[in-house]
């Protein structure tokens, strides 16, 4: 299951690079955009991560931005919950 999930970090990469934003930045500015999640819980063991913790809030995909994370995520919630 592990390796599912690198693979589709290696998928992202190039993409975070094109814009130019750290990968921490672009997982927490992705997560914030998803209407379905209200908020998110962060850690950070050093100043200098909540800082660029911090610079996320402000970063807005393009919508076709948007739309090539979740092709490569294929990660939809379920409509219903048990």
């Amino acid at each position: 299951m592990l390796e599912q999930f690198g693979d589709k970090v290696s998928e992202l990469v190039p993409l975070v690079e094109s814009i130019e934003i750290p990968l921490n930045q672009f997982a927490i500015a992705w997560t914030l955009q998803k209407p379905e999640i209200s908020s998110i819980i962060i850690g950070a063991s050093k100043p200098e991560h909540v800082k660029s913790n911090a610079g996320a809030s402000g970063i807005e995909f393009s919508q076709e931005t948007f739309e090539k994370v979740e092709e490569v995520l294929q990660n939809k919630p379920r409509s219903s919950y048990r």
